[in-house]
């Protein structure tokens, strides 16, 4: 597996990739591992439609 992590301001999101699509070779599902408060906010507003 590949951790991935990525930087929002002072904090650190950490994320495995456990799965690659069967539909698109560029597309991955993430498995987030460690998620301060401040980025699940961050998170969460970028799932919203619009």
């Amino acid at each position: 597996m590949i951790e991935a992590k990525l930087f929002t301001e002072e904090e650190y999101i950490y994320a495995k990739v456990s799965q690659q699509s069967n539909v698109d070779e560029h597309l991955f599902l993430l498995r987030f591992t460690d998620v301060p408060p401040k980025a699940m906010a961050i998170l969460n507003a970028l799932r919203q439609p619009g």
